[in-house]
């Protein structure tokens, strides 16, 4: 007889102690505290998605800026009257170039290829002007290099200039350099914002957190007293915070959905200044970073305060 009372003392804490009773715990505490719980709720899902917002203007500013890339360019035009071995000895001074590490790539671009990209761009309107040139065409030769690195255009321009058969050189270094200084800027000064808003976030999450924990430390001591221990204490706040953290970064992945596809996307997008990514692209890092930021830090948030309260 003593046997089986053990026994089933054994299933009665195998039952207390199950992750479904700690569920059914912490569930209970989140609709009993549902004052304190939504606060939790509405304060992690407004900062994930200000992060989210800040995290995607940051890339939509880095992609743009790789757009106008373009500049990093320089155009190297021939002597009029060059012919196929000054062309070819160009064109292997270029290639020595290029395996040294100045340029990443480079193309030639004959003047017939030059006049008729000019006459595609200005379009049908101007076409019969173009053909007065066929016969005498005064554009030159040349090739259209793209550099590597902003720092080594002066030395780059200056070994082009070295070579026989090149007459000019045309670059817009200065504008490369400045959308380069500002892709740097921006990614910097958002990078930092968003540690900050997240650092933020951390004691604004955490405080709220303790105030619903403080509500509860009468019940934390007396369950401390009659022998509870640590682990069944806290592990059903681990879990309330797990359920906060899941159901927040549900709300804010929702809310960022909406942000992205009808105000970045339909009104910022269609003024046609700036290209924004599609939201398909960036919808798994929006759901994987919110569920990673706001499941670990409510699980963190709602451990901290609760061994303050305990009695041991």
């Amino acid at each position: 007889m003593p046997s089986n009372n053990l026994r089933s003392k054994q299933k009665k804490s195998a039952r207390r102690y199950s992750l479904g009773y700690f569920f059914k715990l912490a569930f209970f505490g989140v609709f009993r505290n549902g004052v304190m719980s939504l606060a939790s709720v509405l304060v992690l899902t407004s900062c994930l998605i200000v992060m989210g917002s800040f995290w995607i203007i940051t890339k939509v500013v880095n992609s743009n800026m790789e757009l106008l890339d373009g500049y990093n360019k320089i155009v190297a035009f021939v002597d009029y009257d060059a012919d196929t071995v000054t062309l070819n000895n160009i064109n292997d001074r270029l290639k020595d170039f290029q395996s040294k590490g100045y340029i990443e790539e480079y193309e030639f671009v004959s003047r017939d290829t030059a006049l008729q990209d000019e006459k595609e761009k200005y379009g049908a309107e101007y076409a019969e002007l173009f053909e007065n040139y066929l016969d005498e065409n005064p554009l030159k030769d040349s090739f259209r290099i793209t550099y590597a690195e902003s720092y080594s255009v002066q030395d780059l321009v200056y070994n082009l200039q070295q070579i026989s058969g090149i007459s000019s050189i045309y670059n817009r270094v200065d504008i490369a350099k400045s959308i380069d200084d500002f892709k740097n800027a921006a990614s910097f000064i958002f990078t930092w914002l968003t540690a900050l808003l997240f650092v933020v976030s951390l004691f604004v999450i955490r405080n709220t957190i303790q105030a619903s924990v403080y509500v509860r430390r009468d019940e934390i001591s007396i369950m401390s007293c009659v022998g509870a221990t640590g682990f069944f204490i806290t592990f059903p706040y681990v879990i309330e915070g797990f359920i906060i953290g899941t159901l927040s970064s549900v709300m804010a992945f929702l809310g960022q959905t909406y942000i992205h596809k009808y105000v970045l996307t339909d009104v910022v997008g269609s003024y046609g200044v700036i290209e924004v990514i599609p939201f398909a692209q960036v919808k798994y890092y929006y759901l994987l970073g919110f569920l990673i930021i706001g499941v670990v830090t409510s699980v963190i948030c709602s451990m901290s305060p609760v061994g303050k309260y305990r009695k041991v």
